[in-house]
Parts: structure tokens; sequence; C-alpha cells
């Protein structure tokens, strides 16, 4: 018999990729929170010229080449992150959600994406709300700084993926933090 004191529990965290339908919903996502969370660090102007980028008429565009992740709670897209060509881009959680791990689980799945291309070093550009998230995942601003009046460039060394009998494909374990293992 269920009682009152029956523990709830939290649908798990997935990381997967993004599909095609899910562009419009992950563009809402990134304008939401860049006018609610970046907003506290960049003037208006600053917010709704980054907005403009990321818009569903615009973000098609700029994933395009890309290998773009969500991490999705209980069948709702709650963040998303990016690999690109030459660094990690578009890295986002959704404002009622941020806090709780999903930056760092995106980053974990980004970063292993990353490792398997062959990358050694990963590389983004940090917007100055997140300077410090990326400073505790180990990122450090690069020796050229600032990239523009909106982004720091920060780098990370990456090791490789472990490849012990127990992660013989060095695959994201399932453990960490409830994310599912990436296998894309």
């Amino acid at each position: 018999m269920a009682g009152a004191d029956a523990a709830v529990t939290e649908p798990a965290l997935v990381i997967r990729t993004m599909r095609p339908d899910e562009v419009a919903t992950v563009s809402a996502l990134i304008v939401r929170t860049l006018r609610e969370t970046n907003a506290k660090h960049y003037s208006s102007q600053e917010i709704e010229s980054l907005v403009a980028g990321f818009m569903p008429d615009a973000y098609p565009r700029r994933v395009r080449g890309r290998h773009t992740l969500v991490a999705e709670r209980g069948g709702t897209i709650v963040g998303t992150a990016a690999l690109g060509q030459e660094r990690i881009n578009t890295v986002f959680v959704s404002p009622d959600e941020q806090g709780r791990g999903i930056g760092a689980a995106l980053m974990e799945a980004v970063e292993q994406l990353a490792r398997s291309a062959g990358w050694t070093v990963a590389q983004l550009n940090a917007s100055r709300t997140a300077v410090g998230f990326y400073g505790r995942l180990g990122y450090v601003v690069a020796h050229d700084g600032e990239v523009g009046p909106n982004t720091i460039r920060m780098r990370k060394p990456l090791q490789a993926p472990d490849p012990t009998p127990a992660n013989p494909q060095g695959r994201l374990p399932a453990s960490h933090g409830g994310t599912a293992p990436v296998d894309c």
C-alpha cells in the first residue's frame, strides 16, 4: 500500500541527440534562458541581439553541421548542448532546472563526443553568466580571453575515454546523475 510517506521519484534524465522536429522546442528553451538567466549580466539590447540568432527561423542554420544534444526529463526537454567543428556550442538549461546537474551532465556528454572525435582540448565561448559554471568543470580562460563583448574563450584538456573492461567503448556511465549512456 502506497502511503503518504512514499518517496516521490523524479523521472530519469536522458541525454540524447536532438531530433529535427525538436528545433522549435530547443529554440524556445534557449530564448527563454537568455531572457531570464543571462539578462542578469547583459543589457536588454545585448539579450535581444543574442535572441535573434536563436529564434525558430534562425536556429536551424546555427545548428547545421553540429551534433546537438538535448537533456530530457519526463518527456520534457530541459537542456541542450552542441559539438561544432571547433568548439562546444549552445549550452543552455531551462531556468526552472538550473542547479540540478543537468548542465554538468550535458557537458560530460558533449566532452565524450569531442574525445571520440579525437579532440585533446575542449574549447568554448562562455557567456559572462556561465564563466563560473565552466570554471567548476575545469575550464580556464584562454590566453586570448575575451572573444567579444558577450563571450570569453575558455579551454579544458580532455583525457581519453576510460577503456576499462567495465567500460570497453569509453561510453558515458549510466550512473552519472541518472543520465542514460550517449550512443551517437
